[in-house]
């Protein structure tokens, strides 16, 4: 399906805006500058304000996902138990920082993922770890290695 095609299924009204950029990201799996463009020409919006939004949501990307795609809750009671020493170990293991995506690894802090009762919380390329801790992570990431 053609970005045209998407764009079509919905009426150029602000309140239309999330719900095709939802669209465009899940067929594509990103939002490329291109295809904002021709969202902001669609909606007859600025693109800066487009791509902040893109930017600034925790499920729209601006770049094709990466390999192996992990996040892990900072949230204040995942922290309280020890969310910070998971980010650390995946941190050391790949080589790589947190929040500085690479084409192969994407280790992302997020502000809650929902299941404060099982945390701390790793999701790993879609599949939620719970009740996680440092001694864990290096058996689930060779899951994926």
């Amino acid at each position: 399906m053609t970005i045209q095609k998407i764009l079509l299924g919905f009426e150029p009204r602000p309140e239309n805006l999330l719900s095709a950029l939802h669209a465009i990201n899940q067929q594509f799996g990103y939002i490329s500058k291109a295809n904002c463009y021709h969202v902001a020409e669609y909606f007859e919006m600025a693109p800066p304000k487009i791509y902040g939004i893109i930017t600034g949501s925790e499920v729209l990307r601006d770049k094709p996902a990466a390999d192996l795609e992990i996040q892990v809750c900072d949230s204040s009671f995942c922290k309280s138990k020890g969310s910070d020493q998971i980010v650390k170990e995946v941190e050391n293991l790949l080589s790589i920082k947190a929040n500085y995506p690479t084409s192969k690894f994407n280790l992302k802090t997020i502000s809650c993922l929902g299941k404060c009762q099982e945390g701390p919380i790793m999701v790993v390329n879609g599949v939620i770890y719970e009740k996680v801790n440092p001694a864990m992570v290096d058996d689930i990431l060779k899951n994926y290695l």
